[in-house]
């Protein structure tokens, strides 16, 4: 027990008893408990204390200036620290992007519409000259708007004028281009676009294209002369004719006619219709299916997707509640269906031709995919919510690929786009596998295939830069790659294996929906898969040796191995983490899968019979037949080479940088000497050889 010493009392009155105090200040003020070591104790210690101050006297008060005045506030300093580290991060790494409602800023609202004089219409933006001399219009405003349309001086050039003449000629009966719209309309395509109002296309239809008054099958005149918007209408039902009837042999006036509305479109605001846009979107899927500018790339049509969005934001349509609040409901469901296809072709071709969206995030709303919004177009609301969270995750990824500071989160982008097929659709088997693939529905892979596209995309841009190492990511691009390669051939077989025709010359409609829903993957999933394979076959790896048997030097064929299961990696996301799939066997279950379309037999016969008729499949699947023989051809110089280094006694297990490089140009040598012959074949022979008979 601690001593008691009293003072002497004043006045006759007792004085307060003191304790003295063996710990040290700071502990005693903050009363923590005192370990009492010397020259700091333990509790100063661990907070970093400059000093630790024992009074050696009675337990007095000691203020926080003479105990703390020259000390630094070490968690207010740490607290600083954070917060310069964490605005740093922000700087280079964004976070979620925050959708500003038009309440948050005013300048949100400061927009005017203008109405041109042929009815064309346009929603100019803050900074406009227009939009702040109009914000506020008052009588002297109009009265000079009324003075300037009398006095407004007109181009001394004249336009150029659209001539029928030659269009008419090359038209068919009006009772063949009616049948054409309406198997349009009662088509798949148009099952999953809802993109027009089938009665509104046919009293067009009936208007615009005048017929003769003797022979009323016998298109004599199309009405170019009535309002700007007939040119577009007009173009719309080219556009189905192209689709349904002329296929890849458009006429050249007819390819002129909507080239130059494609022009005119670009020109200037006074095109701003509705009805442009729509042209736009059907002009892109007849592009996307009938072009014969080469292998798709997906630059065939990101001019007009550029279009599309830029007409969409100068109408109004991201909110459309607003500027059409008095049209009809019928009229304003047709525009969500644009504004929902814009959003959807904006990310899927930016993303393909590897730009950011055209549309910013301050266009996108994530609150109008409701079902109200598009039930009446057949959107139920599980593919209104699959297609807002394909946009919210494909759009932000493809930000975050571009920003120009990296961004943590590109990292993680394939397993958050996993996690987004593995919440959104029903089991990969059902798209694998062909005895499932009948109860899907085509919205499904159309948004499958183009998160599967971005999936392998970005495993292949981590092989590239060389962050792709472990073996469950590699397991995983291997997976996701037979998977795309799965729903590709599944769907070429099972939507144009239902609907061939060989009676006529046209597409059949489950090739036409084919095409649209797999275009982009299909040819990604053979250039990127057969570059890989090129990668690994030529260049010699460590612990990579299969094609002869080191110990008597005979050819290994390409085989499966037996703990490989191949078929398991199409029925989910499972995969082994413990080792590598063989590059073997992954050859192999390739090739397997997209022999189902060349194998030799009757179905296929008629299934590529087909196939011919579309310029954009038949590429593609040739793209695949030459980079099959060439990798066949490639397979037989490395195992050559293999013989020759055999021979000549090299340790083939222990291989030197210099080692690799020069078996790298062995390789290299005897693949030129033996794929010398190909080049001498003729062209319909060469497929005629390898199963794909044009």
């Amino acid at each position: 027990m601690s001593p008691i010493i009293e003072k002497p009392v004043a006045n006759g009155k007792k004085g307060k008893r003191r304790k003295i105090i063996k710990s040290c200040a700071f502990c005693r003020k903050r009363k923590l408990k005192c370990n009492q070591t010397r020259p700091m104790c333990q509790q100063c210690l661990i907070r970093k204390m400059p000093q630790c101050i024992y009074t050696e006297e009675f337990n007095y008060a000691l203020s926080n200036r003479d105990l703390f005045g020259q000390v630094p506030n070490v968690a207010l300093i740490q607290k600083i620290e954070n917060l310069q580290t964490l605005l740093k991060e922000n700087d280079n790494d964004s976070a979620k992007q925050v959708h500003c409602r038009s309440s948050d800023n005013p300048l949100w609202s400061l927009r005017t519409s203008i109405l041109g004089e042929n009815g064309s219409m346009y929603v100019f933006g803050p900074t406009s000259w227009k939009t702040l001399s109009l914000f506020e219009p008052n009588k002297f405003q109009t009265e000079f708007q009324n003075l300037w349309i009398v006095l407004k001086p007109h181009p001394i050039c004249t336009e150029t004028q659209l001539e029928d003449n030659h269009i008419v000629s090359h038209l068919p009966s009006f009772s063949q281009i009616e049948s054409c719209v309406e198997s349009f309309f009662a088509s798949p395509l148009f099952d999953l676009l809802h993109i027009f109002n089938k009665n509104d296309i046919i009293s067009l239809l009936d208007r615009l294209f005048i017929r003769d008054t003797i022979n009323d099958d016998l298109v004599i005149l199309l009405d170019l002369e009535g309002k700007p918007q007939n040119r577009y209408n007009i173009g719309i039902i080219l556009q189905i004719l192209c689709l349904n009837y002329y296929n890849q042999n458009v006429p050249p006036s007819v390819s002129h006619f909507i080239c130059s509305l494609s022009a005119a479109s670009t020109s200037s605001s006074s095109s701003n219709f509705v009805e442009t846009l729509q042209f736009c979107l059907i002009s892109y899927i007849n592009v996307m299916i009938n072009c014969t500018d080469g292998v798709w790339d997906a630059t065939q049509g990101i001019d007009l997707i550029n279009k599309l969005c830029q007409g969409c934001i100068s109408l109004g349509l991201n909110d459309i509640d607003k500027w059409y609040l008095n049209e009809r409901e019928e009229d304003r469901q047709t525009l969500r269906c644009i504004w929902f296809w814009a959003l959807f072709l904006d990310v899927s071709t930016s993303y393909d031709v590897g730009k950011p969206p055209y549309i910013s995030d301050d266009f996108f709303d994530l609150n109008i995919f409701t079902a109200q919004n598009f039930g009446s177009l057949g959107f139920d609301f599980r593919k209104v919510k699959l297609m807002r969270d394909f946009l919210k995750i494909s759009r932000s990824i493809t930000r975050d690929i571009h920003k120009k500071q990296i961004n943590k989160r590109t990292s993680t982008s394939p397993l958050r786009l996993i996690e987004f097929i593995q919440s959104n659709f029903t089991p990969i088997e059902h798209y694998t596998n062909p005895v499932y693939y009948s109860v899907v529905d085509p919205f499904d892979i159309l948004i499958l295939s183009r998160a599967l596209s971005m999936v392998i995309s970005l495993y292949n841009v981590e092989i590239v830069i060389g962050q792709l190492s472990k073996i469950i990511d590699k397991n995983r691009m291997v997976q996701f790659l037979l998977i795309s390669i799965s729903v590709c051939v599944n769907t070429i077989l099972f939507n144009v294996g239902k609907s061939i025709n060989e009676q006529e010359d046209t597409l059949s409609e489950g090739l036409k929906l084919s095409t649209v829903l797999i275009n982009p993957l299909l040819i990604r999933i053979i250039s990127q898969g057969y570059s890989l394979a090129f990668k690994r076959l030529i260049i010699r790896e460590k612990g990579f040796l299969f094609l002869i048997d080191l110990d008597t030097g005979k050819k290994i064929q390409f085989i499966k191995y037996q703990e490989e299961n191949f078929d398991e990696l199409l029925t989910g996301f499972d995969v082994r983490t413990d080792k590598f799939l063989s590059f073997s066997g992954t050859t192999i279950r390739f090739y397997e899968i997209i022999d189902n379309i060349f194998e030799s037999n009757e179905r296929n016969k008629q299934l590529l019979r087909a196939v011919s008729k579309c310029y954009q499949l038949t590429s593609t699947l040739a793209f695949e037949r030459v980079s099959r023989v060439l990798f066949d051809k490639a397979s037989q110089a490395r195992i050559e080479t293999e013989k020759i280094w055999l021979k000549k006694g090299i340790n083939m297990e222990h291989f030197s940088d210099l080692m690799i490089e020069d078996f790298t140009n062995d390789v290299w040598k005897k693949f030129k000497d033996i794929s010398k012959d190909l080049w001498c074949l003729d062209q319909k022979q060469f497929y005629k050889q390898y199963h794909f008979d044009l």
